[in-house]
């Protein structure tokens, strides 16, 4: 699971320009650990953690869920569908699915679905900060 999500960091930053806060603070969720950038606040809501910078100008939202025996192609098109998205393509780079929605403020988003056997992240993100996923993902530790 680490080296997929460490692979995925590296697609999404070639594909965005950088953006880098002073500092990012460690937070413990009930299901994984990630950074919260400075001027970011995060808040979990079931098994889904929403970080928003605080100027309202990027989005982060990060699930993970159970695969309930499902293969990972079937669980990124459930995602895609449930938010309106693209069709799902099978990127082998970063050994996931990678879909495009509109999210509920109009905005331009892309979805990551990535994982292991039994479980599933889900990482949708929208804004012009979204290529600050690099060192948020780079951060992610599933419990």
């Amino acid at each position: 699971m680490a080296k997929k999500i460490s692979v995925l960091i590296v697609a999404l930053a070639l594909c965005s320009t950088l953006w880098h806060p002073a500092w990012a603070a460690p937070r413990e969720f009930s299901r994984f650990k990630v950074d919260v950038p400075d001027g970011w606040t995060a808040a979990e809501a079931g098994n889904t953690v929403n970080m928003t910078a605080n100027d309202g100008s990027s989005f982060v939202s990060i699930s993970l869920d159970s695969l309930q025996g499902k293969m990972m192609e079937e669980a990124a098109k459930a995602c895609a569908g449930r938010l309106n998205g693209s069709p799902p393509r099978f990127d082998s780079y970063v050994d996931g699915y990678i879909f495009t929605f509109k999210n509920e403020k109009g905005l331009d988003a892309t979805a990551v679905v990535i994982g292991g056997d039994n479980e599933y992240f889900l990482v949708t993100m929208a804004g012009a900060k979204q290529a600050r996923l690099d060192g948020i993902l780079s951060s992610l530790i599933g419990k």
